[in-house]
């Protein structure tokens, strides 16, 4: 927590003032956003460990990661009211910190994970020197409306009920080439307005080829807390997802803190060093 409390306060104190749709507004048809940040994988499962992080001897793991989102409305209406189908994707790529010696060369971008001023330096460098690969697509349905109000603009707590599928997979460098399949379909709410907006819950089944035993079959849980802090443009987020066998097999449990930029202001972004 206090990591997530110094993150805050820096990124209030330095993100720049861009124009970006506010928490009113209805969402746009198209979004991309970009985020960077660290994942913490203590209490992941031991495969998990060995897979992304194999030369991490201590008891606390974590990556620098970063990565693209996207979202398309297929249909539905613009103003968010009723059902609504959308197309989504994301990118993580993932850095290991045993790959990053902070204390012998701390001008390393990803050593002041919480310097907001140098995200796009960041994003950068876990591109180029990323260790793993992760990847999701997917359609979401939108089929009802929670919390609108009965007014013409939906209320600052509108909330949309949800069912998703999603497919994906997670690629190691030197692990013999061979992508993990990630899928999973789910149900959640997933908040469209307000200071929590783009936050959701989500709980469903799916299966993952990193576990030995019990790949199918197995309980999802993902959870992320997006925050307008007053700054256009950027957002502190905390994300937990939770991948369990709900038998005697290994779970994982990860957490990522980032912050996500919009695209839309891209150029605010990556300004000359």
């Amino acid at each position: 927590m206090k990591a997530l409390a110094s993150f805050l306060v820096v990124v209030s104190l330095t993100a720049p003032a861009l124009a970006q749709q506010g928490p009113a507004e209805a969402r746009h048809g198209i979004d991309a956003t970009m985020y960077v940040g660290i994942s913490i994988d203590t209490f992941s499962a031991r495969e998990l460990r060995r897979y992304l992080n194999p030369e991490e001897s201590g008891d606390r793991r974590q990556r620098f990661v970063a990565g693209f989102n996207f979202d398309y409305r297929v249909a539905g209406r613009d103003d968010d009211r009723g059902g609504q189908l959308w197309l989504y994707g994301e990118t993580v790529h993932g850095v290991r910190s045993a790959d990053v010696n902070c204390g012998a060369d701390p001008g390393i971008p990803v050593c002041a994970p919480f310097a907001v001023g140098a995200d796009a330096r960041k994003v950068l460098f876990i591109l180029r020197n990323a260790s793993s690969l992760e990847a999701f697509a997917g359609a979401r349905w939108e089929l009802m409306d929670v919390n609108f109000g009965e007014g013409a603009a939906p209320g600052s707590n509108a909330v949309k009920a949800y069912v998703k599928g999603q497919v994906g997979f997670l690629a190691v460098e030197q692990s013999g080439g061979d992508a993990l399949n990630i899928n999973h379909v789910a149900l959640g709410l997933r908040a469209v307005r307000g200071r929590y907006r783009d936050s959701y819950f989500e709980a469903g089944f799916g299966t993952s080829d990193l576990y030995d035993v019990h790949s199918d079959s197995r309980l999802k849980i993902d959870g992320m807390l997006n925050i307008d802090v007053g700054l256009a443009g950027a957002f502190p987020f905390v994300q937990m997802v939770v991948d369990a066998d709900g038998r005697s097999g290994a779970d994982t449990i990860q957490t990522y803190i980032g912050v996500s930029l919009d695209l839309d202001n891209v150029r605010g972004w990556f300004t000359p060093r």
